[in-house]
């Protein structure tokens, strides 16, 4: 059965295997890696494979060799997201043991059950506007095998079109902060180099998901991403760094707060990605939270429980900002391309 939705979505029912498509165009590196040619495509990890990073969960489950092992003996296990999603695609990679089906909530209820097929592969479309965690609930008696979540939230909003600037304004101010270039290269990217600049969005953004895909031409070079920032004044917002460095060559040790990291608020867990390739930095604002991911690996989560503040270098920022790309110093050379934008609304419980 074959069942043909809005925005492009074509769902096929093969077996006990749930297949959906998309077909937005995306551009995309042909990456022999997998997990980053799906960071190219939009995806990011749910659930990293290594630990329970972003989730609130009833008891602890254990993790082996990639797996999410979750065992409701005697009573329900609850597993609830931290970050919430509006119009995306989940996928959930999984099998079960025992007795029943679990309850996965997230844009209605939907039932993972026991299969012939292990493990199995469910995706579920939303065109849902209201931004909801989601929930898996595991009753007692059934073990719960989790390979894979990943969510791929639905970018409408082009923010850098590969022609043009019109939706950007140089900061403008202070001749010592006005020295960076942001040119477009022959191939529709955004060269910034030289600094310090900054480059604002015309637009303000309150809760979104942005991804950007970013390219370091250097050594170690310095840049960031700013959002929710007081328009016309210069880097006065959120910071989710872009640096590759990281301390006695140990990707674990950031060094200035690493890539995807929280600037002055929280490191990145590791350094993600590699100087002169290309990588995506996605940044999600919802809220007091805030949580990044590099090349779909969840990198930080910051939970501002500051005072509030109308600038968030000052204190708690929850509403609408300018998003700015950061020339840090004369040595500054990156490219840009693909800044898109999923704008989440309301607040599902």
């Amino acid at each position: 059965m074959a069942l043909n939705g809005r925005h492009g979505y074509h769902l096929q029912f093969v077996g006990c295997l749930l297949v959906l498509s998309f077909s937005e165009g995306w551009a995309a590196d042909p990456s022999p890696n997998p997990q980053l040619h799906e960071a190219f495509l939009g995806w990011l990890q749910l659930f990293d494979r290594e630990s329970t990073w972003g989730w609130d969960i009833s008891i602890r489950p254990e993790i082996r060799d990639g797996v999410m092992v979750v065992r409701a003996v005697d009573e329900t296990v609850t597993l609830r997201s931290r970050s919430r999603f509006g119009p995306a695609e989940l996928r959930c990679h999984y099998r079960l043991e025992g007795k029943g089906e679990v309850q996965l909530e997230w844009q209605g209820r939907h039932h993972l059950k026991i299969s012939e097929r292990m493990p199995t592969t469910v995706k579920i479309p939303s065109e849902i506007t209201q931004a909801a965690p989601v929930v898996l609930v595991v009753p007692p008696g059934l073990t719960l095998y989790l390979h894979d979540l990943s969510i791929r939230p639905e970018y409408s909003e082009t923010i850098f079109d590969g022609r043009s600037l019109q939706n950007w304004k140089r900061y403008t101010g202070d001749p010592r902060r006005e020295k960076s270039e942001f040119t477009i290269s022959p191939q529709g990217w955004l060269h910034v180099q030289g600094g310090p600049g900054d480059l604002q969005t015309n637009e303000q953004y309150a809760d979104f998901i942005l991804h950007v895909e970013c390219q370091i031409n250097g050594d170690a070079l310095n840049s960031g991403i700013f959002f929710r920032a007081l328009p016309g004044q210069y880097q006065q917002g959120y910071e989710a760094q872009i640096h590759n460095r990281c301390l006695a060559n140990d990707r674990t040790r950031p060094a200035d707060f690493g890539t995807g990291g929280i600037y002055r608020r929280k490191p990145a867990r590791k350094v993600v990605p590699n100087d002169r390739e290309w990588f995506v930095l996605t940044v999600y604002a919802c809220g007091n939270q805030i949580m990044t991911w590099v090349n779909g690996y969840p990198t930080c989560e910051f939970l501002d429980e500051r005072p509030p503040h109308d600038n968030p270098r000052s204190g708690r920022k929850v509403g609408a900002g300018v998003i700015s790309i950061q020339g840090h110093d004369p040595t500054t050379d990156l490219y840009f391309r693909n800044i898109r934008l999923c704008r989440l609304t309301g607040t599902a419980p």
